[in-house]
């Protein structure tokens, strides 16, 4: 019974058809991003080493939580002038950007959320609105500057469906980034 037990959780943690990607807290309050791989991906093996499983360490991320000017222009203009490109983000330009670990996640559950209520329906729309109709996980990545750990901008959303996850650009309309200062 235990056996049986330990395979159904395999198999509903790491689902064989499409890609999956998830956002973890740890016990040291530290977020994780864990990637499930479908067989056949060689994604999983190219960046982890793993053929089912792959997973990142989010850093600090300063200024995400609170209500900020970035933050609060972040989550009320998701929808309206943060928008889906329609560009897919390549696998090596995402392997680049997870390995440079100059990120962080925002799911419409995040308590990195302090402007709108928590799992609201209109936070929720607003997150649907960046994806192809028919998705049912959205989760942004957020550039962070390397050195201050600031948001710099939204740079992509990942958007799940039944038979895969792709991973789009996002446009933002005018352009609100954070650039670090070089000192001589």
């Amino acid at each position: 019974m235990k056996l049986f037990f330990i395979l159904l959780t395999f198999f509903l943690k790491a689902p064989l058809y499409a890609q999956t990607v998830e956002v973890y807290w740890t016990e040291e309050f530290k977020k994780e991003v864990h990637f499930y791989c479908p067989l056949g991906s060689s994604w999983c093996e190219e960046v982890c080493k793993d053929q089912s499983f792959c997973e990142f360490k989010e850093g600090l991320c300063k200024n995400c939580i609170g209500t900020g000017l970035k933050m609060n222009y972040l989550l009320s203009e998701l929808g309206k002038t943060i928008n889906n490109s329609q560009k897919i983000f390549s696998k090596t330009e995402l392997k680049e950007f997870l390995l440079s670990g100059n990120f962080s996640t925002l799911a419409y559950r995040d308590v990195f959320n302090v402007i709108d209520g928590f799992d609201s329906l209109r936070v929720l729309r607003k997150f649907e609105s960046l994806c192809p109709e028919g998705s049912f996980n959205q989760i942004i990545f957020l550039e962070l500057t390397p050195l201050t750990r600031d948001v710099k901008k939204a740079l992509l959303v990942y958007c799940e469906f039944p038979e895969e996850g792709l991973f789009y650009h996002l446009s933002q309309d005018p352009v609100v980034e954070v650039y670090e200062k070089n000192y001589p």
